[in-house]
């Protein structure tokens, strides 16, 4: 599962370019959610999808849940 939380930051904070985003501590307090949550989202290493957390996140982002993750067509190794 691939999720476009950058792109969506990117849009929020009226930037074009990923290196342009705010550190992640000042992310974090912007959505109300820990730094280590946004590494994780950021590096795309989540593995747990909190509905609470969702809902945070699309809130701040003003996206729904549909917009913020996508299920990719590669299938896993077996």
């Amino acid at each position: 599962m691939k999720n476009n939380f950058r792109s969506l930051l990117m849009r929020k904070y009226g930037i074009k370019e990923p290196a342009r985003l705010p550190a992640q501590q000042q992310i974090a307090a912007d959505l109300d959610v820990s730094q280590a949550t946004i590494s994780l989202w950021l590096s795309e290493k989540v593995t747990r999808f909190d509905e609470v957390m969702l809902i945070k996140l699309c809130k701040g982002l003003g996206c729904s849940v549909g917009d913020l993750l996508n299920i990719s067509e590669e299938r896993e190794p077996a």
